[in-house]
């Protein structure tokens, strides 16, 4: 154990200290109070908030209630002296020799009055030694006698071995501050020597962290800890830390830092209030003596009105400044160390300069960001870390350069990192630096202006507000004569901000418009022929267009502009106001500006429109060019768009409107018939055309119009919050009538159905509507899946159609990411539809026909045949079933997958994840056709090896995903329930076995494996330890009459004792089961894909409809996950020559259809009409099985259809090796 120490001095001058009205006001004041943080709770409860309705004059009760209540928590741990010495040695009452000797050497008696009412110090507690000596206790013994009779809550009779030794060092290590001293105001009296000792310890180990930067975290740093003080300074320990490190240890250095960094300068100046109060004989309180100066602002206060408005705190731009000053008076006399001291100095210059910046601002008319330090620092610092994360992203994967060099003069550059600095300024011959960053942008990492002149060069700081600022003239000459200043024939000047694509580009534009007389189009231009990712919005296009006109009018500029900003619009207004609707702003975002005159600019400028819209698909005979132009964000190069030829027909979405229309009207009518037969035949719900997780959709929509918790409104529900928001603007108009009527399930019963008592209805009521109204809110969500089911089939169409564009074109530059790789073409066998023949291709690969009508025809037929018109999805979505949302999504990630959009397709692809879970399976095809199209292909082994490594499709499809779905998930697990919201939306999914019968004929199994559980449970519970001959046959006479036999007689055979092993453990043969159905998908799914990956569409639909096959659970709902991918897979088949269409068709839908009805008849007779005859009623599961059995059989042969009679798909080669001439001539190659 650590010796006791005394601290009699030392502790007895901070008690007094302590004391002092003055002190403890400051200590007071310079507790950070933070309401949300001061009562942030260790554990947090899972409870629903509670909204009330309060009057005015209990608004203002409880108001003042939280004050009071937030002030008690903030009261500070009392500072006293040390207990005295001699206090350990108690005062003798008496002492009887007579009495020496009775007791042992090592006893003591102790006697104690436990009356109530009396404190712990005044209780009168005496003690009997063994040599007959009576005296009172001392004040150790008193603690633990006290601590014996009456424990307070959180004490320990036995002091715990955190505080000693090591135990207490490697708390400190991990940071735990708060943890410890919280304990020791419980375990400790405040004059108790051992608080005193670990309260120093605490206080010394924060004291040599204090300097540690503000957001460094063990995870970043594992060599430092978080700031202590940021983590202390909302506590009621703050006070009595900031007392011993000022006056004890006499070092206020890391206060400032942390309240100068934070930009809390209310704070600020209480602190150094405070550093005059203790230590009156500092160099920094002398040399306000010397020099007459007042104490620093703001003024003391009374704490109860600071807390109960903190806005009333009087603090202008001007006291701002003098506190600056003081502290910069603190760095020149205090004697701290030379890094500190430019730490500090650095701040400083940079909150001036953030002030400057906000004073420009306040002239504009803005609200400045600066009166309010703290509201949206946090914000802007996430923006700027998140926007320069962006920026690497960009440079890896689409090949952005850091810096460019626009003249022998200049480089537009991002941010000067030291990591690269030496070897640019080595290379490029940098001598001078100018800066549009703010200040709270100029981190650690970054070249700032101390350290550029300390390397000797020249630096400008022009700081400018990040995505919506615009310099202003004065900013702009100053950058242009510091410009011109860089005389050196062999100098460069480096411009930069965040990303060198905003602000120093449009510094470099004004450059380049004085020296050579040009316009803004033209300098624009020259800019963004050596930095195409250069961006403008549209405030700063007009800017520049304005400070042309303003520069070549040859007028001399009033001095009032040296004063005021030069443009009068902002980005914001301008973006509020703009008809173009730019789509972002500043050095992140993506910005479109447009010219009003398109001559103009396509001759004088350069095109500022960043994100150029890719065309759609023409099924028109056209023809393509070889140039090739810049693509949208994901960094694609497309082909240029051919020539418009209005002499060709346009018969493309003909026939595809008029399949949309019919099929509109025939779900409409669908939707007609299921009211009438849920309102008029079937109002008990018992045969109901409206499936039951279409109530469930409808529960769970209400209560989000409700305002209630979807998941406990609706335990079943599964599914993403999503679906309840689709459905949602149906019941907004009847949010008023809604009644709360969703069960009190406790959050248990989500993750334990089994607790649940409470019976879940068939079909929800009306909630307080009326039928016509409740038949109205359930119109809307049923309408928009028949519209999702529209869009399903037009994106079936245009895959069709790109598929087939693939399948003919011959890509003059497959290009990702801006990158240079090899020329393919395609090299294909001549492409033969099921039911045509294909059109011509022309010869000269400059000029190839896109599929024309025939092509057209032949999507809408499939289209048609394969979705609009299948009964079962016709169906499955008027009932109720959002499966078409689902099916919207991955078809359009699918179709982006194919036009190279990557990025946007990886955002699809992470809502189709959240969505659903199954939509991952498609992951291994996705990996290896990306892998594909960005290798160079040959037979070699290598090449074939080269799939597996990822590339960058690869990483921007990757990031797509993890944006959307992270996002998704984030916003689910904070706003909808935490942990419940993922056990709800995926976890469930994981564990889910239906023991009820459906198509996979796994259900039967688990039924059976389920019943033994639940027999070997009851008979543990009944009949409790049975012998082995017992168990044996009562087991095997429960399993026979559970699988519908006669009753044999049971005999001692292998058999017998087979049977009775799994049925004693059920359970894991229940796990077996599981794991071996489940291995049949992990099998499958990587073969299909890598053996069909060459064909997306196709390799989609077979995994799917493997999966949906061997899947544990299957049921009608399940279907539309393969019936969706359907058209664009039967788009890809080549029926063999000995084959018909139609008998073919018919063959094959009679084996989809034949034992679906098999099934549904038994299964309707094992529901609704159950045989009254023993025999059949045992053998109807059995049937029902069989059922699924010959199901499962008939969907392994079309699968093995559909793969052996796919198309063979087109071979990619680079184009330098084949040539023009003989490209042909390879086509017909089967190698190939």
């Amino acid at each position: 154990f650590t010796p006791r120490i005394s601290f009699s001095k030392t502790t007895k001058d901070l008690q007094d200290l302590f004391v002092d009205p003055k002190v403890h006001t400051l200590l007071r004041l310079i507790t950070y109070n933070n309401a949300n943080v001061v009562h942030l709770p260790w554990v947090k409860k899972f409870q629903k908030d509670e909204i009330r309705l309060l009057s005015d004059q209990e608004l203002q009760t409880v108001k003042q209630f939280s004050v009071a209540f937030t002030n008690q928590r903030l009261q500070m741990p009392p500072v006293l002296a040390s207990r005295d010495e001699n206090d350990t040695v108690a005062p003798v009452i008496s002492k009887d020799e007579k009495l020496q000797g009775l007791l042992p050497s090592n006893y003591k008696l102790v006697f104690t009055d436990i009356s109530a009412g009396e404190t712990p110090r005044r209780r009168l507690i005496v003690v009997r030694e063994p040599d007959g000596t009576l005296r009172h206790a001392s004040a150790s013994e008193r603690d633990r006698i006290n601590s014996i009779y009456f424990l307070l809550p959180g004490r320990r009779v036995r002091v715990p071995l955190m505080f000693y030794g090591q135990h207490l060092q490697d708390m400190l290590n991990r940071g735990q501050y708060l943890y410890i001293l919280d304990r020791a105001c419980n375990q400790f009296e405040p004059d108790d020597p051992e608080y005193i000792r670990i309260c120093h310890s605490v206080y010394n180990h924060i004291n040599a962290n204090s300097w540690a930067p503000i957001h460094s975290t063990t995870e970043t740093d594992p060599t430092s800890t978080k700031n202590p003080l940021r983590l202390l300074r909302h506590t009621r320990h703050y006070g009595p830390l900031a007392l011993y490190l000022i006056a004890y240890l006499g070092s206020p250095g890391g206060l400032v830092y942390e309240a100068l960094q934070c930009q809390h300068y209310a704070r600020l100046g209480w602190l150094l209030r405070l550093v005059l109060l203790l230590r009156p004989a500092s160099p920094f309180a002398l040399a306000l003596k010397e020099c007459s100066l007042p104490p620093p602002p703001p003024a003391e206060m009374d704490v109860g009105t600071y807390l109960a408005d903190q806005s009333k705190l009087p603090l202008t731009s001007t006291d701002i400044q003098n506190i600056l000053s003081y502290v910069q008076l603190f760095v020149d006399r205090e004697p701290l160390a030379d890094s500190h001291k430019r730490l500090l100095m650095q701040h400083v210059e940079a909150c001036r300069e953030g002030l400057a910046a906000n004073c420009q601002e306040e002239a504009l008319g803005e609200q400045p960001f600066l009166a309010e330090p703290n509201s949206g620092m946090f914000l802007r610092e996430f923006v700027f870390y998140v926007s320069t994360g962006y920026s690497f992203v960009r440079k890896y994967l689409a090949g952005h350069n850091w810096y460019t060099r626009i003249t022998p003069k200049l480089i537009l550059g991002a941010l000067p990192l030291r990591s690269f600095w030496d070897e640019l300024e080595r290379t490029e011959n940098v001598t001078h630096i100018v800066s549009m960053l703010e200040p709270f942008e100029v981190k650690s990492f970054v070249v700032g202006s101390e350290e550029a002149e300390s390397r000797g060069l020249k630096h400008l700081s022009l700081p400018v507000r990040d995505f919506v600022g615009v310099p202003t003239v004065e900013q702009v000459e100053a950058g242009i004569t510091f410009i011109d200043s860089c005389t050196d024939p062999n100098g460069t000047v480096y411009v930069h901000c965040k990303a060198g694509r905003t602000r120093s580009a449009f510094l470099l534009a004004c450059y380049l418009m004085r020296r050579d007389r040009i316009s803004a189009e033209h300098a624009v231009k020259l800019i963004k022929q050596k930095r195409p990712h250069i961006k403008f919005t549209t405030a700063q296009w007009s800017s520049l267009q304005d400070f042309s006109q303003m520069d070549s009018s040859q007028q001399e500029k009033p001095p009032s502009y040296l004063c005021k900003p030069l443009f009068s619009e902002m980005s914001l207004t301008a973006n509020n106001t703009s008809t173009d609707g730019p789509t972002g702003n500043g050095d992140f975002d993506v910005i479109n500006v447009d010219h009003e005159d398109p001559k103009e600019a396509d001759d004088l400028s350069p095109s500022v429109r960043l994100r150029s819209t890719e065309g759609h698909v023409s099924s028109r005979s056209t023809t393509l060019k070889k140039s090739s132009r810049p693509s949208s964000g994901d960094g694609f190069t497309s082909r240029q768009q051919p020539p418009h030829d209005s002499t060709l027909p346009s018969p493309r979405y003909l026939n595809l409107r008029v399949s949309l229309s019919i099929a509109f009207f025939f779900r409409i009518a669908l939707l007609l018939f299921s009211v009438w037969q849920d309102t008029t035949r079937w109002p008990d719900g018992q045969l109901r055309f409206t499936d039951v997780d279409y109530d469930v959709f409808t529960d769970a929509a209400r209560a989000l119009v409700s305002g209630e918790d979807i998941y406990n409104a609706r335990p079943t529900y599964r599914y993403s919050p999503l679906i309840a928001a689709l459905i949602a603007p149906g019941h907004w108009p009847f949010r008023n009538r809604l009644v709360r009527q969703s069960p009190s399930v406790s959050p248990k019963t989500l993750f334990d159905p089994s607790l649940n008592t409470q019976r879940t209805p068939m079909h929800t009521s009306t909630h307080g509507l009326t039928s016509v109204e409740d038949a109205l809110s359930r119109l809307w969500g049923k309408l928009i899946f028949i519209i999702a089911d529209l869009m399903c089939a037009w994106l079936q169409y245009n895959i069709i159609i790109i598929q087939a564009m693939f399948s003919l074109a011959i890509p003059n530059s497959v290009c990702m990411f801006s990158l240079t790789r090899h020329n393919y073409t395609y090299l294909f066998e001549p492409i033969h539809f099921s039911l045509i023949q294909p059109e011509t291709v022309h010869e000269s690969s400059e000029n190839i026909s896109f599929p024309s009508v025939k092509l057209s025809q032949l999507a809408v037929l499939l289209v048609s045949f394969g979705w609009l018109f299948n009964p079962v999805t016709a169906v499955v979505s008027v009932r109720g079933n959002a499966e078409a949302v689902l099916g919207v999504c991955i078809l359009a990630c699918l179709a982006l997958i194919l036009r190279r959009r990557l990025f946007l397709a990886g955002l699809f692809f992470g809502i189709c994840i959240h969505l659903k879970l199954y939509p991952v399976i498609y992951s291994p095809a996705i990996y290896l056709w990306l892998s594909q199209w960005s290798c160079k292909p040959s037979g070699s082994t290598y090449s074939r090896l080269r799939l597996l490594i990822p590339s960058r499709a690869h990483f921007a499809f990757a990031l797509g995903t993890l944006l959307s779905l992270g996002l998704l998930t984030t916003i689910g697990y904070v706003y909808f329930g935490g942990m419940v919201f993922l056990h709800q939306a995926y976890l469930y999914h994981f564990t889910r076995v239906d023991m009820k019968h459906n198509f996979a004929p796994h259900f039967y199994p688990f039924y059976l494996l389920s019943g033994l559980q639940w027999k070997m449970l009851d008979m543990k519970t009944v009949t409790g330890l049975l012998n082995y001959g017992t168990t044996r046959e009562i087991l095997f006479r429960q399993l026979s009459a559970l699988m519908g036999m006669h009753e044999p007689t049971v005999q001692d055979s292998l058999t017998t004792w087979i049977i009775t092993q799994c049925a004693l453990n059920a359970d894991v043969v229940k796990r077996v089961f599981n794991a071996i159905a489940t291995l049949q998908s992990l099998v499958l799914i990587p073969g299909l894909s890598f053996k069909l990956f060459g064909q997306l569409g196709l390799c989609w639909f077979a995994v799917t409809y493997a999966f949906v096959t061997f899947n544990k659970v299957c049921t009608s709902q399940y279907f539309l996950w393969s019936l969706v991918l359907l058209p664009i897979a039967l788009a890809q088949v080549k029926l063999p020559s000995n084959r018909l269409v139609i008998p073919t068709v018919v063959e094959m839908l009679l084996m989809w259809l034949a034992p679906q009805a098999l099934w549904l008849a038994s299964a309707y007779t094992l529901e609704m009409r159950t045989p009254t005859s023993q025999l059949m009623a045992r053998w109807v599961w059995i049937l029902v099985w069989c059922s699924s059995l010959v199901f499962l059989l008939f969907n392994i042969i079309l699968l093995r259809r559909l793969i052996k009679w796919r198309k063979p798909r087109a071979t990619l080669i680079p184009a330098d090796i084949v040539g023009e001439s003989d490209s042909h001539e390879l086509t017909d190659k089967k190698t190939l």
